[in-house]
């Protein structure tokens, strides 16, 4: 990133993480909803690493949907989409999120890959290229998809509000396929 990138998402980004009802709620239309394939990418700047925080959701208070954010104090970065029987869930192990950093995280859904490939995610900062991550865990889950059709797509939180990420996000994006990394590389 360029300095002057990084102004710009200074001056420009929103804060998050003061009072756990932090969120940007963009609704629940049906262009939002069940995208599979999809993408999701976040100009994000933590200032606190705490597990469990949320960058993107679709999920209410009874129901996990499908959520993207942090999965531990070590940084690293979770994608989970619920399914009938056992829930996808992905878990990095590599490129961890750095606190005070501006960065780019994103992630790919498609449950017609191949098994092992139905998520990549995909992290850079600083000047770093976007590269995709490595994985801890890469479990695929079980059953037909949950439909998150009735929840709201929430930037910066859970459906439950309980969530807030800590931290600033400047800009987000959903696009309904898989992007490719040079597409997120030019984004």
């Amino acid at each position: 990133m360029s300095r002057g990138l990084r102004a710009y998402t200074e001056s420009a980004a929103l804060t998050f993480g003061a009072a756990t009802s932090d969120r940007v709620d963009c609704g629940s239309a049906a262009r939002l909803d069940d995208l599979d394939p999809g993408t999701d990418l976040v100009l994000m700047r933590a200032t606190t690493i705490t597990g469990g925080r949320r960058l993107t959701s679709k999920q209410s208070t009874t129901s996990n949907g499908r959520r993207f954010g942090i999965d531990g104090v070590s940084g690293a970065i979770n994608v989970r989409v619920d399914r009938a029987t056992t829930a996808l869930n992905y878990v990095t192990n590599t490129l961890p999120l750095v606190v005070n950093t501006w960065g780019l995280v994103g992630h790919t859904f498609d449950s017609g890959a191949a098994a092992g490939e139905l998520v990549n995610i995909y992290r850079a900062d600083g000047t770093d290229p976007v590269t995709e991550c490595g994985y801890g865990t890469a479990n695929d889950g079980a059953g037909a998809l949950t439909s998150e059709a009735a929840h709201s797509f929430i930037l910066g939180n859970d459906g439950a509000l309980t969530q807030a990420f800590q931290g600033q996000i400047a800009a987000a994006a959903r696009f309904a396929r898989v992007l490719t990394l040079a597409e997120i590389q030019r984004w």
